[in-house]
């Protein structure tokens, strides 16, 4: 009996992947025709965007710079004097150590971390089976007030290290609200509150992760770079 209550199950299940994933799909498809389209959306060769952090009881700004051929910097500028929390230019990854604020090398296992991060640039449901990833269809449900689809975005089982992050999307809209993610087994929630859009393009704006408020001031799509921002100092 209990053969065959297994093998029922696995029939079962061999039949409902495929329709999660295509209910998984249409969702996605949906999400990025609302929010400009996949052909603006493959538009984005670089991103700006600017908040700031409050470390002490002091507000300090900080700018993010990101592009499609995964270079990336955060950089804060503590009483006006720029410092790179960390960058790369898509082949040496490097930080500046807090204690002695010299740049140093990432290891490459951090290297690695760091490339996987940027590879999902601009947006993670942005040709995603192309970056190692797939989608499933995780059910309705309800957060506050607001009927959400869950869509949970995973690395393929070939992919050397594995990821997972389930997304929550107003079953309206179509825009996310939420967004959860086990890091060393601690959950982290991100809770978006706005979205703004820039150039027909629509992001999130403001969120909260872990209590903490933050609010995007300035967002700007293929500005200018510097490629001096993602290499390491000489």
């Amino acid at each position: 009996m209990n053969v065959l209550k297994s093998l029922i199950i696995a029939i079962v299940l061999t039949f409902l992947a495929p329709l999660q994933a295509q209910k998984a799909e249409e969702i996605i498809t949906t999400y990025l025709e609302n929010t400009g389209g996949k052909a603006n959306w493959e538009k984005v060769s670089s991103i700006k965007m600017a908040t700031s952090i409050t470390f002490n009881g002091f507000e300090i700004p900080l700018t993010m710079y990101s592009t499609s051929n995964g270079k990336q910097a955060m950089i804060i500028q503590p009483f006006g004097n720029d410092v790179t929390l960390f960058a790369t230019d898509g082949k040496t990854a490097w930080n500046t150590n807090p204690m002695t604020m010299s740049v140093e090398k990432l290891s490459p296992e951090q290297a690695v971390k760091l490339q996987k991060a940027t590879a999902i640039f601009p947006n993670p449901f942005l040709n995603y089976a192309a970056n190692g990833y797939e989608a499933s269809f995780g059910g309705k449900y309800k957060i506050k007030d607001t009927k959400v689809f869950k869509i949970t975005l995973k690395t393929t089982p070939d992919q050397a290290s594995q990821d997972t992050t389930d997304f929550y999307f107003d079953s309206t809209t179509y825009l996310p609200i939420q967004i959860e993610k086990t890091v060393h087994d601690k959950l982290h929630i991100i809770t978006i509150e706005k979205h703004i859009t820039v150039d027909g393009i629509t992001f999130p704006s403001e969120f909260t992760k872990d209590g903490e408020v933050i609010k995007i001031s300035t967002l700007i799509i293929n500005p200018n770079i510097s490629e001096s921002l993602f290499q390491f100092p000489k």
